[in-house]
Protein backbone atom coordinates (compact mmCIF):
# COMPACT_ATOMS: atom_id res chain seq x y z
CA UNK A 1 0.00 0.00 0.00
CA UNK A 2 1.20 3.53 -0.86
CA UNK A 3 1.11 5.39 2.61
CA UNK A 4 -0.06 8.78 3.30
CA UNK A 5 1.69 10.01 5.58
CA UNK A 6 4.50 11.26 3.87
CA UNK A 7 4.22 15.70 3.28
CA UNK A 8 1.69 15.07 -0.14
CA UNK A 9 -0.86 12.70 0.30
CA UNK A 10 -1.14 10.69 -2.77
CA UNK A 11 -4.06 10.63 -5.16
CA UNK A 12 -7.32 8.27 -3.52
CA UNK A 13 -8.62 6.09 -6.35
CA UNK A 14 -12.09 7.18 -4.74
CA UNK A 15 -11.27 10.62 -6.53
CA UNK A 16 -10.52 9.29 -9.73
CA UNK A 17 -11.54 12.02 -12.84
CA UNK A 18 -11.56 11.90 -16.24
CA UNK A 19 -7.75 10.80 -17.48
CA UNK A 20 -7.07 14.37 -19.67
CA UNK A 21 -8.35 15.97 -16.30
CA UNK A 22 -6.30 13.29 -14.25
CA UNK A 23 -2.74 14.19 -16.62
CA UNK A 24 -3.65 18.03 -15.99
CA UNK A 25 -3.96 18.50 -12.07
CA UNK A 26 -0.68 16.20 -12.25
CA UNK A 27 -1.44 14.29 -8.35
CA UNK A 28 0.76 12.93 -6.56
CA UNK A 29 1.49 9.51 -6.64
CA UNK A 30 3.24 9.01 -3.10
CA UNK A 31 5.23 11.74 -1.04
CA UNK A 32 8.06 11.82 -3.49
CA UNK A 33 6.53 11.31 -7.20
CA UNK A 34 4.20 13.20 -9.12
CA UNK A 35 2.30 11.72 -12.09
CA UNK A 36 4.62 13.35 -15.17
CA UNK A 37 7.42 11.88 -13.20
CA UNK A 38 9.85 9.87 -15.28
CA UNK A 39 10.20 7.45 -12.18
CA UNK A 40 7.82 6.98 -9.79
CA UNK A 41 9.38 6.48 -6.30
CA UNK A 42 7.16 4.95 -4.00
CA UNK A 43 6.27 5.29 -0.16
CA UNK A 44 6.93 2.33 2.25
CA UNK A 45 10.12 1.16 2.96
CA UNK A 46 11.78 -2.50 3.28
CA UNK A 47 14.73 -2.75 5.57
CA UNK A 48 17.83 -2.92 3.87
CA UNK A 49 16.27 -1.92 0.43
CA UNK A 50 16.17 1.18 -1.52
CA UNK A 51 12.99 2.67 -1.74
CA UNK A 52 10.62 1.08 -4.66
CA UNK A 53 10.02 3.19 -7.80
CA UNK A 54 8.44 2.32 -11.52
CA UNK A 55 10.81 3.63 -13.67
CA UNK A 56 8.82 4.68 -16.76
CA UNK A 57 10.71 3.65 -19.96
CA UNK A 58 8.47 4.36 -22.79
CA UNK A 59 10.48 5.53 -26.01
CA UNK A 60 8.03 5.69 -29.03
CA UNK A 61 4.84 5.24 -26.79
CA UNK A 62 1.97 7.78 -27.63
CA UNK A 63 1.40 10.31 -24.81
CA UNK A 64 -2.31 9.13 -24.26
CA UNK A 65 -1.02 5.38 -24.06
CA UNK A 66 1.80 6.04 -21.84
CA UNK A 67 -0.86 7.71 -19.66
CA UNK A 68 -3.52 4.94 -19.84
CA UNK A 69 -0.50 2.56 -18.75
CA UNK A 70 0.52 4.58 -15.88
CA UNK A 71 -3.05 4.96 -14.90
CA UNK A 72 -3.19 1.14 -15.08
CA UNK A 73 -0.16 1.08 -12.63
CA UNK A 74 -1.63 3.87 -9.98
CA UNK A 75 -5.16 1.52 -9.67
CA UNK A 76 -3.40 -1.48 -8.81
CA UNK A 77 -0.88 0.60 -6.02
CA UNK A 78 -2.86 3.57 -4.67
CA UNK A 79 -5.27 3.20 -2.17
CA UNK A 80 -9.05 2.72 -1.94
CA UNK A 81 -11.79 1.37 -0.02
CA UNK A 82 -10.15 1.62 3.54
CA UNK A 83 -7.17 2.74 2.28
CA UNK A 84 -6.28 -0.55 1.12
CA UNK A 85 -4.30 -0.97 -2.60
CA UNK A 86 -4.56 -4.03 -4.69
CA UNK A 87 -0.90 -4.43 -5.26
CA UNK A 88 2.24 -4.23 -2.58
CA UNK A 89 4.27 -0.96 -2.31
CA UNK A 90 7.21 -3.53 -2.96
CA UNK A 91 5.73 -5.17 -6.25
CA UNK A 92 6.19 -2.00 -8.01
CA UNK A 93 9.44 -3.38 -10.10
CA UNK A 94 7.28 -6.12 -11.15
CA UNK A 95 4.39 -4.01 -12.21
CA UNK A 96 7.28 -1.87 -14.21
CA UNK A 97 8.27 -5.08 -16.67
CA UNK A 98 5.00 -6.49 -17.26
CA UNK A 99 3.95 -3.04 -18.56
CA UNK A 100 7.00 -1.82 -20.26
CA UNK A 101 7.00 -5.10 -22.05
CA UNK A 102 3.47 -4.67 -22.75
CA UNK A 103 3.99 -1.39 -24.13
CA UNK A 104 6.80 -2.32 -26.39
CA UNK A 105 4.23 -5.05 -27.67
CA UNK A 106 1.66 -2.35 -28.52
CA UNK A 107 4.34 0.01 -30.43
CA UNK A 108 5.27 -3.41 -32.39
CA UNK A 109 1.52 -3.92 -33.59
CA UNK A 110 0.39 -0.10 -33.47
CA UNK A 111 -2.18 -0.42 -30.67
CA UNK A 112 -2.39 3.12 -29.92
CA UNK A 113 -4.95 2.21 -26.71
CA UNK A 114 -5.14 -0.20 -23.87
CA UNK A 115 -8.73 -0.20 -25.55
CA UNK A 116 -7.57 -1.53 -28.21
CA UNK A 117 -6.78 -4.72 -26.65
CA UNK A 118 -9.59 -7.47 -27.07
CA UNK A 119 -9.40 -10.48 -27.20
CA UNK A 120 -8.06 -10.61 -30.95
CA UNK A 121 -5.35 -8.74 -29.59
CA UNK A 122 -4.70 -11.11 -26.87
CA UNK A 123 -4.07 -13.98 -29.27
CA UNK A 124 -1.37 -12.11 -31.33
CA UNK A 125 0.65 -11.15 -27.51
CA UNK A 126 0.65 -14.74 -26.72
CA UNK A 127 1.68 -15.63 -29.84
CA UNK A 128 4.78 -13.09 -29.41
CA UNK A 129 4.95 -14.15 -25.96
CA UNK A 130 5.84 -17.97 -27.02
CA UNK A 131 8.68 -16.39 -29.61
CA UNK A 132 9.95 -14.16 -27.24
CA UNK A 133 10.67 -17.12 -24.65
CA UNK A 134 12.33 -18.95 -26.66
CA UNK A 135 14.56 -16.43 -27.72
CA UNK A 136 16.94 -15.19 -25.34
CA UNK A 137 17.71 -11.67 -27.26
CA UNK A 138 14.03 -10.96 -28.82
CA UNK A 139 13.20 -7.55 -29.20
CA UNK A 140 10.49 -7.84 -26.06
CA UNK A 141 13.12 -9.60 -23.74
CA UNK A 142 16.03 -6.95 -23.88
CA UNK A 143 15.09 -5.35 -20.57
CA UNK A 144 18.29 -4.20 -18.59
CA UNK A 145 17.68 -5.19 -15.30
CA UNK A 146 16.60 -9.38 -14.38
CA UNK A 147 13.44 -10.84 -13.92
CA UNK A 148 11.84 -10.79 -9.92
CA UNK A 149 10.44 -14.31 -9.13
CA UNK A 150 7.26 -15.47 -8.05
CA UNK A 151 5.39 -18.53 -6.64
CA UNK A 152 2.53 -20.28 -8.25
CA UNK A 153 0.31 -17.60 -6.45
CA UNK A 154 1.56 -14.72 -8.46
CA UNK A 155 3.51 -13.72 -5.70
CA UNK A 156 6.82 -11.66 -5.82
CA UNK A 157 9.98 -11.61 -3.63
CA UNK A 158 12.69 -9.28 -4.28
CA UNK A 159 16.35 -10.05 -4.83
CA UNK A 160 19.24 -7.83 -3.11
CA UNK A 161 20.93 -5.36 -5.15
CA UNK A 162 24.23 -7.53 -5.71
CA UNK A 163 22.05 -10.21 -6.85
CA UNK A 164 19.96 -8.19 -9.53
CA UNK A 165 23.47 -6.97 -10.77
CA UNK A 166 24.38 -10.26 -11.25
CA UNK A 167 21.77 -11.64 -12.74
CA UNK A 168 21.65 -8.72 -15.29
CA UNK A 169 24.25 -10.11 -17.19
CA UNK A 170 23.08 -14.00 -17.01
CA UNK A 171 19.88 -13.51 -19.04
CA UNK A 172 17.43 -16.48 -18.69
CA UNK A 173 18.73 -19.89 -21.21
CA UNK A 174 16.17 -22.04 -19.93
CA UNK A 175 13.66 -20.05 -21.44
CA UNK A 176 10.29 -20.46 -21.96
CA UNK A 177 10.00 -20.34 -17.81
CA UNK A 178 7.05 -20.29 -16.02
CA UNK A 179 7.88 -16.96 -14.04
CA UNK A 180 8.70 -15.45 -17.86
CA UNK A 181 5.77 -15.90 -19.21
CA UNK A 182 3.36 -15.76 -16.04
CA UNK A 183 4.64 -12.04 -15.67
CA UNK A 184 4.09 -10.83 -18.63
CA UNK A 185 0.41 -11.92 -18.96
CA UNK A 186 0.00 -10.49 -15.41
CA UNK A 187 -1.26 -6.91 -17.17
CA UNK A 188 -4.55 -8.59 -18.91
CA UNK A 189 -5.55 -9.97 -15.83
CA UNK A 190 -5.02 -6.77 -14.25
CA UNK A 191 -7.06 -4.56 -17.07
CA UNK A 192 -10.04 -7.46 -16.09
CA UNK A 193 -9.30 -6.42 -12.28
CA UNK A 194 -9.68 -2.60 -12.53
CA UNK A 195 -12.00 -1.82 -15.71
CA UNK A 196 -14.26 -0.44 -13.19
CA UNK A 197 -11.36 2.14 -11.84
CA UNK A 198 -10.35 2.43 -15.93
CA UNK A 199 -13.96 2.89 -16.77
CA UNK A 200 -14.21 5.99 -14.32
CA UNK A 201 -11.52 7.58 -16.04
CA UNK A 202 -12.78 6.85 -19.69
CA UNK A 203 -10.80 3.99 -20.47
CA UNK A 204 -12.78 1.27 -22.06
CA UNK A 205 -11.39 -2.17 -21.12
CA UNK A 206 -12.41 -4.91 -24.17
CA UNK A 207 -9.91 -7.51 -23.14
CA UNK A 208 -12.70 -9.09 -20.81
CA UNK A 209 -13.26 -12.83 -20.18
CA UNK A 210 -9.74 -13.82 -20.85
CA UNK A 211 -9.05 -15.04 -17.42
CA UNK A 212 -12.82 -16.35 -16.63
CA UNK A 213 -12.13 -19.76 -16.83
CA UNK A 214 -8.12 -20.16 -16.05
CA UNK A 215 -6.26 -18.91 -13.71
CA UNK A 216 -3.03 -16.23 -15.03
CA UNK A 217 -0.19 -19.18 -13.46
CA UNK A 218 -2.78 -22.36 -15.19
CA UNK A 219 -2.16 -20.37 -18.37
CA UNK A 220 1.36 -20.03 -18.03
CA UNK A 221 1.98 -23.57 -16.92
CA UNK A 222 0.77 -24.77 -20.33
CA UNK A 223 2.66 -22.02 -22.16
CA UNK A 224 5.98 -22.47 -20.53
CA UNK A 225 4.94 -26.47 -20.61
CA UNK A 226 4.74 -26.45 -24.23
CA UNK A 227 7.37 -24.44 -24.98
CA UNK A 228 10.19 -26.75 -23.18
Amino acid sequence: MISGSSKHRPLNLRDLAPLAELVARDPWISGRSRWSDKRWYLDGKTPGRPPFSIHWRLDGVNAELANELKLLAACLLLPRHADIALQKFSNGPVIEIALVYLARFMVEERYESISDLDVAAFAIFRRHLEGAASQPFDFLTSETYPEDDCDEAGDFSSQTGSDRDVAADDIEVDRPTFNFVSLRLKPWSWLHQVQGDLGRAGVAVNAVGLFESRTVASMAMQMSSEGL
